[in-house]
């Protein structure tokens, strides 16, 4: 069984409506991403490519979602340092983050304002393994729910099963989930979907 976000009618009409936030894709970059962005870039690209007004606040699983499926294949943590550091966004008492007002005068670099499109979205991370396909799945309010073969199984068990493999995982996250997201992403071949 495999899980599937996606309906072709959705996919069709993202496609039609912006030409750089995609529905599936692999390993990034995805085309028509600019080259040599370093973090704090990345991220208020991210805010620009999704038309971020001065209301626009978001918890930080949406941005990192977004670099990591459309910019590059970089760690959660890095982004999040990245992120509560930037002079560049606001972290409100929800824990959500904006861009600053110095933010958006370093979005100006990117071009005219995008319009707005949400960035709140669901994303599933798949990739094989010992002929397994191994999953993750991360919901609009970040729940995170991790899949073997397209059925849900609890990461610990997926850990397990991976040591058992004598498959070494190098990550700064020590949540079983993360941990499982750390790992697909760190290969070469994952795939994922996005649906808002």
């Amino acid at each position: 069984m495999y899980y599937n976000l996606l309906s072709e009618a959705y996919m069709n009409n993202l496609n039609e409506e912006h030409t750089i936030i995609k529905a599936k894709g692999s390993k990034p970059p995805q085309p028509n991403i600019p080259d040599g962005m370093d973090m704090q870039d990345m991220l208020l690209f991210t805010a620009w490519i999704h038309g971020f007004d001065s209301s626009t606040a978001v918890t930080m699983w949406p941005l990192i979602l977004f670099i990591q499926t459309h910019v590059k294949s970089v760690k959660a943590s890095k982004i999040e340092q990245t992120l509560s550091t930037s002079l560049f966004w606001e972290k409100d008492l929800k824990n959500r983050y904006k861009v600053s007002k110095l933010g958006f005068t370093e979005i100006k670099r990117f071009g005219e304002q995008q319009p707005h499109y949400p960035i709140v979205a669901k994303y599933y991370f798949t990739t094989e393994f010992n002929e397994k396909t191994f999953g993750i799945l991360f919901d609009e309010n970040g729940k995170k729910t991790t899949y073997l073969d397209g059925y849900s199984t609890p990461a610990p068990l997926l850990l397990k099963k991976l040591a058992e493999a004598e498959v070494s995982i190098f990550t700064d996250a020590t949540w079983p989930p993360e941990i499982i997201y750390d790992w697909i992403i760190a290969q070469t071949d994952y795939i994922w979907q996005r649906n808002p």
